[in-house]
């Protein structure tokens, strides 16, 4: 002690040298070195590095229904005061993207042939309309759980088709510029809708008898070993629907000549509109859960010759998924919608076209 305080009182300067060249130095190559080999041998060891030896014994599966994790997850995640914290999250988010106006003129372009489409000038109201949101609920049994989204949960009046509360709606512009001709006109698309559901679930079977045996570095490098204690692992009921969809268009067109032609169409009737697109968006998750499935089946399989640590024998492989029926039925439905639009705009411009001519005709009498 007093030679220590000797050489601290003495040489102050001489003493800090010292210690700043030792932490620089000689220490931290030592504890680098130390780190480092703790690191290597530690991604080798099983997450229980009591027994390293794979069960023998029979399956200990995780019960979703039962588990204290997922108690207490749903009394945190699944109440009233997560759905406030969500659309107060979500108003923040539009508040910063108008303030700095990054919606405002053209933010996005597609090209078909020699037409250019230009997005632009995105506005929004009413976005913080999350109403329900249930997240890993247990569902059928203890295997299964699901997950559930509402947002825009009012409803239409029957006998009007108007909307009752302030339903979300979005509106942007299109300007459709030609590589010869220039500009030659612009769509401006409002939508409003409520009502919509979305809600898929999964079927897991869990052994956490497997769970402790996975190794570090397989975790590390290859997520799909995070499967092999799963003895089942699938999807089910994928499915998406709308209340209500209301879709206006003003839509101008420059002739050749240049002459400005304009169209209007609002949708007549938001409910049957909706019961359309509801179709549409139902085989959608469909086709979404299939390839989902596939997709897992095929990173469940993987694990079994890329990972250190060996898949639960009492694994249920997923049959394989086609993907040609899925790639099929995804044309049809596009084109399925492309035309249902189409028609329902065409309508919409004829009437126009009888409302104009009749009026023109009682005018003139």
């Amino acid at each position: 002690n007093n030679v220590l305080k000797l050489i601290l009182l003495e040489y102050p300067v001489t003493a800090t040298e010292t210690l700043d060249g030792l932490v620089r130095g000689p220490a931290i190559d030592v504890l680098n070195k130390v780190l480092k080999d703790l690191i290597t041998s530690t991604k080798k060891y099983p997450l229980h590095c009591v027994n390293v030896e794979i069960p023998k014994r029979r399956s200990r599966p995780f019960y979703f229904d039962s588990s204290k994790a997922i108690i207490m997850f749903d009394k945190v995640v699944n109440q009233p005061g997560t759905l406030t914290a969500v659309n107060t999250f979500i108003d923040c988010i539009g508040s910063f993207v108008e303030s700095h106006n990054m919606l405002s003129g053209k933010f996005f372009n597609y090209t078909l042939g020699d037409i250019i489409f230009y997005f632009r000038d995105l506005t929004h109201e009413n976005l913080s309309q999350v109403s329900e949101l249930g997240l890993l609920k247990p569902d059928i049994d203890s295997f299964h759980v699901k997950n559930r989204l509402g947002y825009g949960m009012c409803y239409t009046h029957n006998d009007t088709s108007e909307f009752s509360c302030n339903a979300p709606s979005v509106s942007f512009s299109i300007d459709l510029e030609h590589s010869k001709r220039g500009h030659i006109g612009t769509i401006t698309v409002n939508l409003k809708s409520n009502n919509i559901q979305i809600e898929g679930g999964a079927e897991v079977q869990f052994d956490l008898h497997w769970l402790p045996f996975l190794t570090i570095s397989d975790m590390l490098a290859r997520p799909q070993c995070l499967s092999t204690p799963a003895t089942d692992l699938s999807l089910y009921g994928f499915n998406s629907s709308m209340g209500a969809l209301e879709l206006e268009l003003d839509v101008e067109l420059i002739s050749q000549g240049g002459t400005t032609k304009s169209y209007t169409y609002k949708t007549d009737d938001p409910l049957k509109l909706a019961s359309i697109i509801s179709i549409l968006l139902s085989e959608g998750a469909l086709l979404l859960q299939e390839k989902w499935d596939h997709y897992l089946s095929i990173r469940m399989d993987d694990a079994t010759h890329s990972c250190t640590t060996p898949v639960n024998p009492n694994r249920a492989h997923a049959p394989e998924h086609s993907s040609r029926s899925a790639g099929f039925f995804t044309v049809l439905i596009v084109f399925a919608f492309i035309g249902g639009n189409a028609w329902l705009f065409l309508r919409g411009q004829k009437r126009n076209s009888k409302e104009t001519a009749a009026y023109n005709i009682l005018k003139n009498r």
